[in-house]
């Protein structure tokens, strides 16, 4: 059995989570890097996926009361770690400043961000812990459109994004005559690293994500995942390819 084919007795898996393109969207057909990685890594030990995007909440509830097999493109923390098995690291993406071009703002430390009104996802689980940082300006924000359109309109200085998701909103209609008006800062904030977590009140749950571990660490090792995810990049933005965010 090669990847992506199942046999019709399959046993089907739902996997749910929020539309966070590229990570997981209903907007493309393989569902995002997250869909292909996962349909690819559990296909060969004959399982089915279905693909269902909800609000992250929902998804997360779903996933928490076995309603759901797999939570996608999600971030570990201590208190999901209670809740889910995580997998091994699917993708990991450095998380960037981004400016308004016509600014002239440089840093080397946190330090030097003081005086900045710095944009951030609201209840955003980053890894970063930079909102606790409590000598930086942090304005919470609802939408990455919403920290965009504010940056743009100068009602903040810095919007915090996930390198990968930057490259999305810059290929977007709405965004990609505007990218030369955006701007990264370096260096990176740091390293961000995306996970699937699967239910522990499922049927078999330890097994499953066993499975799951062993396979995604065996696709690491031997090129298959980084040439799966750089293969559903081009697609997904073919005008990009030789853009680097």
């Amino acid at each position: 059995m090669t990847y992506g084919e199942t046999r019709s007795d399959s046993p089907t898996l739902q996997v749910v989570g929020a539309e966070f393109p590229p990570y997981f969207t209903d907007k493309h057909k393989d569902h995002g890097i997250l869909g292909l990685v996962l349909r690819a890594a559990l296909s060969r030990h004959g399982y089915h996926l279905e693909f269902k995007v909800k609000p992250f909440a929902r998804a997360v509830e779903e996933v928490k009361t076995g309603r759901a097999d797999i939570l996608a493109a999600t971030y570990k923390t201590p208190e999901r770690e209670v809740l889910f098995h995580f997998s091994y690291p699917i993708i990991e993406s450095e998380v960037l400043l981004i400016k308004h071009s016509a600014t002239d703002i440089h840093y080397q430390t946190l330090e030097d961000l003081v005086s900045y009104r710095i944009g951030k996802i609201r209840r955003s689980s980053s890894t970063l812990n930079i909102d606790q940082l409590s000598n930086l300006n942090i304005i919470q924000v609802n939408s990455y459109t919403q920290g965009l359109n504010m940056l743009l309109l100068d009602r903040i200085d810095l919007m915090i994004f996930n390198q990968l998701v930057l490259k999305h909103y810059l290929n977007s209609p709405s965004y990609s005559k505007k990218r030369s008006k955006l701007q990264t800062l370096t260096p990176a904030l740091g390293k961000q690293k995306t996970y699937a977590a699967i239910s522990k009140k499922i049927n078999n749950h330890q097994a499953l994500s066993n499975t799951l571990n062993t396979t995604l660490e065996t696709l690491s090792m031997n090129g298959q995942l980084e040439r799966m995810i750089e293969s559903y990049l081009q697609s997904a933005y073919p005008a990009d390819n030789d853009h680097k965010n």
